[in-house]
């Protein structure tokens, strides 16, 4: 006598009995993290896979009149997902976006500041496995980790030191070297030198220079040792 073939199907290692023109349902398919669905296909033609909305739905078809079984699978592929690491320089030299997948090694780069010295990379707008309460140096070597993420390098001004030289041998009086911090404006210390014959007008960045800096002028990010730049009161010379 005929009888309905039936078709069986594997699904994730479970079988499911499905007979002719029966359906079976696979809905609400997630990925792992840091994979996306890709293909949904049959490995063989004794059925028909049709989808919407994530949801799939096999259904068996005849090809005879034999009493037998006939197997088939449903073959769901992910694939892996590509995110993307942006740096945020705040004022530091460029540095590439890094595009990666979850089975990638990350090594993140430094980064350079004229007057800073370089301490982390802050996450900021964050998703997947990165976390905002993390921070990361540079060369930090990261596997497994998925998401984008806009990183944000993190920075201390560096401290520098004024030396006032008082640019005569004949000059009396002190003054102490000054602490300055890259980018933040100070006065300079007054003048504390004297030269008889001479009135004081000013520093300049070499013992034969111009006036650059005034007596106390605000200044900041300097690079050079400071002279004082007298002004005769009368005949005498240096």
């Amino acid at each position: 006598p005929r009888v309905r073939r039936q078709r069986q199907m594997c699904i994730r290692d479970r079988p499911s009995m499905v007979r002719y023109n029966e359906t079976i349902t696979i809905s609400n398919i997630t990925p792992a993290n840091g994979y996306r669905l890709g293909s949904v296909s049959l490995t063989s033609s004794n059925g028909t896979l049709t989808s919407s909305n994530n949801t799939y739905t096999f259904q068996a078809t005849t090809d005879g009149s034999h009493q037998t079984q006939w197997y088939n699978e449903i073959i769901i592929q992910m694939e892996y997902e590509t995110y993307t690491i942006t740096f945020n320089e705040r004022e530091g030299t460029e540095v590439e976006d890094i595009s990666y997948i979850i089975t990638d090694t990350i090594s993140l780069p430094g980064c350079d500041r004229v007057g800073y010295n370089f301490n982390s990379w802050k996450p900021e707008r964050t998703s997947g496995s990165w976390s905002n309460g993390t921070t990361y140096a540079s060369g930090t070597s990261l596997s497994g980790m998925y998401g984008d993420v806009t990183l944000v390098a993190q920075w201390t001004a560096y401290k520098y030191t004024v030396i006032f030289d008082k640019n005569s041998s004949n000059a009396t009086g002190t003054m102490s070297n000054q602490t300055f911090t890259y980018d933040v404006s100070q006065n300079l210390t007054e003048n504390a030198f004297e030269n008889d014959g001479y009135s004081f007008v000013g520093w300049a960045t070499s013992p034969t220079g111009n006036v650059i800096y005034l007596n106390g002028e605000s200044v900041s990010n300097l690079t050079c040792l400071l002279y004082t730049s007298p002004s005769p009161r009368d005949t005498e010379r240096w």
